[in-house]
């Protein structure tokens, strides 16, 4: 742990100076439209078992909008990316249900929230190419990983995620979920709407990820 916070800001500054220019994504940081999305969440959580959360890419950080311009006035560096999310990001309705999840789950410590790619798409885009994924994971993500501590769980919201970091990181364990954007599939793995216990389906899945090693899980709901 004591190596995680250091190494996440290292990889988080040379992330928003990133010069790789892939062809599908935006990095404009005259613009405002930076390399972002990866935090270290360590407020309000304790010593206990972290993990890490991965997303495909960012959203779409549109011109002229509150978080370009917050980044146009607090400078185009990782202490930006980092204080728009404290200040406005973690509230976001993708952060509280993640959050939820990773709560019910009994993941107590830090959470590495990332992506396989930093950038968001341009438009007409829906999803990077191939060499973008593996630039960007090369350059960051597989760095984020081994600074990870090796008991903390990988879990990858949505199958694209799921399918890329099952093949790319055999010595972890691995866990699928639906996006929390997705219609009816991520609420129904709870009791209720306030997301505070599993359901036994979804409970019984989780117990035997917990219980396995360098296991590669999609929940079922």
């Amino acid at each position: 742990m004591n190596k995680l916070k250091p190494g996440i800001l290292t990889i988080g500054s040379q992330m928003v100076k990133c010069k790789s220019k892939c062809s599908d994504i935006l990095n404009l940081p005259e613009s405002g439209i930076i390399p972002r999305s990866l935090f270290l969440e360590e407020e309000n959580r304790d010593k206990g078992k972290g993990c890490v959360m991965v997303g495909i890419n960012p959203g779409p950080c549109k011109f002229d909008s509150e978080e370009s311009d917050y980044y146009i006035k607090n400078g185009m560096e990782y202490s930006s990316v980092v204080g728009y999310f404290n200040d406005y990001g973690r509230d976001y309705k993708y952060y509280r249900h993640l959050r939820d999840f990773i709560n019910c789950m009994g993941y107590t410590g830090p959470i590495l929230w990332t992506e396989l790619v930093k950038c968001q798409c341009k438009d007409g885009v829906k999803y990077p190419d191939l060499n973008t994924y593996r630039t960007c994971v090369g350059n960051y993500l597989s760095k984020e990983i081994d600074l990870v501590p090796d008991d903390w769980s990988i879990i990858g919201t949505g199958r694209e995620p799921f399918n890329v970091l099952t093949y790319m990181f055999l010595r972890k364990s691995i866990l699928g979920i639906p996006h929390p954007n997705s219609w009816g599939n991520f609420p129904n793995m709870f009791k209720g709407k306030k997301r505070k216990h599993f359901k036994k389906k979804i409970q019984d899945q989780v117990d035997t990820f917990k219980r396995s090693n360098n296991i590669a899980m999609w929940l079922v709901s």
